[in-house]
């Protein structure tokens, strides 16, 4: 009997009761891990409290503890810190033994985000230690019932309901006459942008044509033809004085020969 009770003296020294035994709170935060109504240790973030998705700098050592805690199904539990290895969930009494241990909590703010916090711990009921890393995300299911993650669940809308025959009748009327009337706008405006364009292309093309040609036309009779007309003129006059003086020439030769003959020369 004696040594069953010393065997139970030696046991309580190596362990604690439970590793949650009362409801434990980050000093001078609103952070806690404590029983939900279905009697379920639960960790409670703050709504906001960070928007990291990883552990860097400082806080990389714990890295490999979280990516342990997002691959399995509690919400609290306890790893080994040489391999990452779970040793428990809340209830998992620490070993004093003075090796090193790490909690990773995992809980459902205000907001609808699940938040999760890995951290070295010495002793039960203790929610404190360093280093500690703080991020947006945790398991998406977990067994302890301490929340359900909702961010993947579809809202059903239920389908309008139906409308009278003349309700619907009005509103293809109206959606009909709508429909008519943008139609004709748009013929009358794609009219109107037609006659536009003409007049445009009316305006603008054709007296350049006209000046352009006229100008032409006047260029090549100053410069080409009224030469042409003066040497014309000239040969023609030159005809004529040379026909004239063949005239007066040929009637003075009949007149020598008439002066010389002594009578009378017929006409010519």
């Amino acid at each position: 009997m004696l040594c069953y009770v010393l065997f139970i003296l030696s046991f309580q020294t190596y362990t604690s009761i439970a590793a949650f035994t009362k409801p434990a709170r980050w000093p001078n935060s609103n952070l806690i891990i404590q029983k939900n109504s279905a009697g379920a240790w639960c960790f409670l973030p703050v709504s906001g409290e960070t928007t990291a998705l990883s552990c860097k700098g400082s806080q990389a050592d714990l890295q490999g503890t979280l990516d342990a805690h997002m691959h399995q199904n509690l919400s609290i539990a306890y790893y080994n810190a040489i391999d990452n290895v779970q040793r428990g969930g809340a209830t998992w009494s620490l070993p004093t033994t003075g090796e090193i241990i790490r909690l990773c909590a995992s809980g459902k703010g205000g907001d609808g985000v699940i938040q999760t916090i890995c951290l070295n711990v010495a002793a039960d009921d203790t929610f404190y230690g360093t280093p500690y890393c703080e991020v947006a995300i945790g398991p998406r299911v977990v067994s302890d019932g301490c929340y359900v993650d909702t961010t993947t669940t579809s809202t059903f809308i239920p389908p309008s309901p139906p409308k009278s025959s003349s309700t619907t009748s009005a509103a293809t009327s109206t959606s009909t006459a709508a429909l008519t009337a943008t139609s004709f706008d748009t013929a009358t405006s794609t009219r109107s942008s037609m006659s536009q364009s003409t007049s445009t292309i009316t305006s603008q093309a054709y007296p350049s044509s006209i000046t352009i040609d006229i100008t032409h036309t006047t260029n090549w009779v100053k410069d080409v033809f009224v030469p042409i007309l003066g040497a014309i003129s000239s040969v023609v006059v030159a005809a004529i004085g040379a026909k004239i003086w063949e005239v007066i020439g040929h009637r003075r030769t009949l007149a020598l020969r008439t002066a010389g003959s002594g009578g009378l020369a017929a006409p010519s």
